[in-house]
Protein backbone atom coordinates (compact mmCIF):
# COMPACT_ATOMS: atom_id res chain seq x y z
CA UNK A 1 0.00 0.00 0.00
CA UNK A 2 2.82 2.10 -1.00
CA UNK A 3 0.28 4.66 -2.99
CA UNK A 4 -1.98 4.57 0.21
CA UNK A 5 0.72 6.04 2.40
CA UNK A 6 1.85 8.49 -0.29
CA UNK A 7 -1.40 10.05 -1.04
CA UNK A 8 -2.07 10.25 2.96
CA UNK A 9 1.66 12.16 3.33
CA UNK A 10 0.82 14.19 0.44
CA UNK A 11 -2.54 15.02 2.03
CA UNK A 12 -1.95 15.10 5.82
CA UNK A 13 2.08 15.36 6.10
CA UNK A 14 3.75 12.60 8.77
CA UNK A 15 2.29 12.65 11.63
CA UNK A 16 -1.83 12.53 12.17
CA UNK A 17 -3.93 14.21 14.72
CA UNK A 18 -7.00 11.79 16.17
CA UNK A 19 -9.80 13.81 14.24
CA UNK A 20 -7.96 12.85 10.47
CA UNK A 21 -6.82 9.36 11.96
CA UNK A 22 -10.59 8.79 12.85
CA UNK A 23 -11.64 10.16 9.21
CA UNK A 24 -9.76 8.13 7.45
CA UNK A 25 -10.83 4.86 9.76
CA UNK A 26 -14.27 6.43 9.03
CA UNK A 27 -15.45 6.34 12.71
CA UNK A 28 -16.00 9.27 15.08
CA UNK A 29 -12.76 10.80 17.22
CA UNK A 30 -15.00 9.78 20.68
CA UNK A 31 -15.07 6.20 19.27
CA UNK A 32 -11.26 5.81 18.13
CA UNK A 33 -10.78 7.69 21.98
CA UNK A 34 -12.86 4.60 23.15
CA UNK A 35 -10.69 2.49 21.08
CA UNK A 36 -7.10 3.76 21.98
CA UNK A 37 -8.47 3.64 25.80
CA UNK A 38 -9.30 0.24 25.83
CA UNK A 39 -5.78 -0.64 24.80
CA UNK A 40 -7.30 -2.66 21.86
CA UNK A 41 -4.33 -3.45 19.72
CA UNK A 42 -6.11 -5.14 17.19
CA UNK A 43 -8.90 -2.46 16.81
CA UNK A 44 -6.43 0.40 17.03
CA UNK A 45 -3.73 2.06 15.38
CA UNK A 46 -0.13 3.15 17.56
CA UNK A 47 -0.41 6.69 18.32
CA UNK A 48 2.39 9.02 20.37
CA UNK A 49 1.95 11.02 22.76
CA UNK A 50 3.63 14.59 22.43
CA UNK A 51 2.93 17.13 24.91
CA UNK A 52 -0.39 16.86 25.60
CA UNK A 53 -1.50 15.68 22.03
CA UNK A 54 -1.80 12.57 20.55
CA UNK A 55 -0.33 11.72 16.56
CA UNK A 56 -0.59 8.77 14.62
CA UNK A 57 2.24 8.53 12.15
CA UNK A 58 1.48 7.98 8.89
CA UNK A 59 3.37 4.64 8.45
CA UNK A 60 1.66 3.11 11.59
CA UNK A 61 -1.94 3.76 10.13
CA UNK A 62 -1.21 2.04 6.77
CA UNK A 63 0.55 -0.69 8.84
CA UNK A 64 -2.59 -1.06 11.24
CA UNK A 65 -5.21 -0.56 8.00
CA UNK A 66 -3.07 -3.48 6.26
CA UNK A 67 -2.96 -5.88 9.08
CA UNK A 68 -6.83 -5.45 10.38
CA UNK A 69 -9.56 -6.80 7.95
CA UNK A 70 -11.83 -4.70 9.35
CA UNK A 71 -10.06 -1.27 7.73
CA UNK A 72 -8.69 -2.86 4.44
CA UNK A 73 -10.25 -0.05 2.04
CA UNK A 74 -8.74 2.50 0.03
CA UNK A 75 -9.59 6.52 0.18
Amino acid sequence: MIGLENRLRAEYGDMLNRAQVAEILGISVSTLDRLKKSKSVQMCPNFIEIGRQYRCPVEHLVEFMESNQFYKRTI
